[in-house]
């Protein structure tokens, strides 16, 4: 009996380390949702990597013919992939595209797509390969970067808008003040002044919206008890929103305290109460909600803006129609509304996002069309767990020993009848808090 032997280890660990490399390159290709892909020339059919394959939500076996593959991107994309292709596979033209598909399950996911050509020994083309990337979540991000960069740019265009024409308010309230104050009751022009007080008012209080969306509101922030705030509009809120809509409040339990106006949460609750009130078609129901929110690093990273920590979650929540896609876009910009023409102002929304983002919070919004819609506002946690302000212990507003009050004004026509006139209507109307 005559037997060979040979010595194949170094064959069967080299087998392993290509068992081993594979395994690491579809964890990597997995981990970065990242593929490759072929296609023969003259089959003009898709060779797939395994996650090409499950970007597309097909089976790893299935190989589609090049007319199938294109059948995949989304409607407005078909002619430019089947157009760039080409000029890869005849022109040796590279691409490097971001398009939209349609998975076989009928989701739709963003991808980059990269393409050049493969040649024979003789130079002719024989082959076209690339590779495929699922950037879903990037685009996502990338929609919420440039939205917080637009509404950074509007809100410090509005914050000098604002001041501006609050001056100017100021001057044409004064004078006519002034006015109204030299003319009898009984004047037919009389009415006409109080007409033209009456617009400055609304237009100084549209002002005042706008300057809580630039962030540059006046406020006194403080430490207090979200439940206990919400719990003292519930009443206003109730007659506000009428006896057809069900108003439902949900506490949460041990929650961590937060520092902000009070009023502004008034101002949060108000906008988001009457907007679902108007979304809502005869009988519905308002959900008010507060919870504790512990925010890792893994949601903020889907979440543009969001910032890791503690934080205090205020929900409004309707059973409305809900908004569109394109709506959804728009809300928080100043005077945007999908009301008629004549009601509301547009500012409900934009105020709401100034305050949240002025008191360092986060909002995040979720409707559909014929669901309704959520608003989640988180608040930071306030570590103090010491009460800043007692009402009980507040100290008494001392009075005054005839100071002199001194105002500086840059207006030019900014006269002293006017001043004298505005300050002393503002002493009368708040002698207390002035005192």
């Amino acid at each position: 009996m005559i037997s060979t032997v040979w010595d194949v280890t170094e064959r069967k660990q080299a087998e392993e380390a290509l068992k081993s490399n594979y395994k690491l390159l579809r964890i990597a290709e997995k981990t970065a949702k990242f593929g490759g892909w072929s296609v023969d020339i003259n089959k003009k059919r898709v060779l797939w990597s395994d996650e090409v394959a499950n970007i597309h939500e097909m089976p790893r076996w299935y190989s589609p013919s090049l007319d199938e593959a294109i059948l995949f991107y989304a409607p407005e994309f078909r002619d430019e992939m089947t157009k760039v292709f080409k000029d890869c596979a005849k022109k040796a033209i590279p691409y490097d595209k971001e398009m939209e598909i349609i998975t076989a399950k009928g989701k739709p996911v963003w991808v980059r797509t990269t393409g050049e050509e493969v040649r024979d020994d003789n130079g002719k083309i024989i082959k076209v390969q690339g590779s495929f990337q699922d950037i879903n979540e990037h685009k996502v991000l990338e929609r919420q970067l440039l939205q917080a960069q637009k509404m950074e740019s509007v809100g410090r265009l509005a914050g000098g808008v604002a001041h501006d024409i609050n001056n100017k308010m100021l001057v044409i309230l004064g004078y006519a003040e002034l006015v109204q104050e030299t003319i009898r009751d009984s004047d037919p022009i009389y009415k006409f002044v109080e007409e033209i007080i009456a617009a400055g008012q609304k237009s100084t209080n549209i002002v005042g919206q706008l300057l809580a969306f630039a962030r540059k509101q006046t406020i006194i922030p403080k430490v207090c008890d979200l439940n206990e705030i919400v719990e003292s509009m519930l009443k206003m809120i109730r007659r506000l929103i009428g006896e057809d809509i069900e108003l439902v409040w949900m506490p949460g339990v041990n929650k961590w305290p937060v520092k902000i106006d009070p009023a502004q949460i008034d101002q949060i609750l108000v906008n988001l109460c009457v907007n679902a009130r108007d979304a809502i078609t005869k009988m519905g129901k308002i959900i008010i909600e507060t919870e504790n929110v512990t925010m890792d690093e893994e949601y903020c990273s889907k979440n543009s803006g969001f910032l890791p920590g503690k934080y205090v979650m205020l929900a409004v929540s309707d059973n409305g129609e809900g908004m569109n896609k394109e709506t959804l876009d728009n809300i928080f910009e100043p005077f945007f509304t999908t009301k008629p023409v004549g009601i509301g102002t547009g500012m409900g929304l934009a105020t709401v996002y100034g305050i949240v983002k002025q008191n360092n919070g986060f909002i995040n919004v979720y409707s559909e069309t014929g669901e309704g819609t959520t608003f989640r506002i988180y608040l930071p946690r306030h570590l103090v767990e010491d009460r800043e302000i007692q009402t009980e212990n507040a100290v008494e507003i001392t009075k005054g020993h005839g100071e002199t009050i001194l105002m500086v004004e840059d207006e030019n026509h900014f006269q002293k009848g006017i001043f004298l006139s505005r300050c002393e209507r503002l002493w009368r109307k708040h002698r207390q808090v002035y005192s």
